[in-house]
């Protein structure tokens, strides 16, 4: 009875000394799972951040490209004065608070018989906003003096361009046609 009891014991102890490695590396193991597992959220929500901003960097890149193209081109087209000498009249400055850049951006359009005002700016705008219109350009010289303020100056651009004939002008008259012109000019600024 005594052998079978000093058996039983010793194979207690064996069993239990073969199970309690066995239970710790199973317990080990699992908290390494659940270790890895938090570092894959932690990696997969990283991952996700990161695919938003590449999906907004690709969104960009177009306006990035023309943006790039515009300022180039306008760093290589002359800064020359104006050849297409509609109106030799000078004009004065539209308003006495207008910085010179502001001026110069639209003087362009006031030699060319334009009448431009400055427009309300709504809150947290970077640009400045003109509203421009005439009656009497024709098509041929129109075309030609909006090409070259916009790639004159590089921070001008055209909202809206709005041409109608007049009523009263028949079609295909060999008369000279003069447009009735309306623009909204808008100039970035760093105010």
């Amino acid at each position: 009875m005594k052998s079978k009891a000093l058996f039983l014991f010793a194979a207690i102890l064996v069993s239990a000394g073969l199970l309690g490695p066995e239970l710790k590396l199973l317990v080990d193991g699992w908290t390494a799972a659940q270790l890895l597992d938090q570092e894959n959220k932690q990696q997969e929500i990283t991952k996700n951040h990161l695919e938003g901003e590449i999906e907004g960097l690709r969104i960009s890149k177009a306006r990035i490209e023309a943006l790039y193209t515009r300022l180039s081109d306008t760093m290589i087209a002359s800064r020359g004065t104006s050849s297409l000498h509609l109106n030799s009249t000078p004009t004065a400055p539209l308003t006495g608070d207008g910085s010179s850049f502001e001026v110069a951006g639209i003087t362009g359009f006031t030699q060319a018989g334009l009448i431009v005002q400055p427009v309300r700016v709504p809150n947290g705008e970077m640009s400045i906003i003109y509203e421009a219109g005439t009656a009497d350009l024709e098509f041929h010289r129109l075309v030609p003096l909006l090409a070259e303020q916009e790639n004159a100056d590089l921070f001008l651009y055209f909202d809206k361009v709005l041409l109608s004939r007049s009523p009263n002008i028949p079609p295909f008259t060999t008369e000279p046609t003069y447009l009735e012109t309306r623009l909204t000019i808008r100039m970035l600024t760093g105010k």
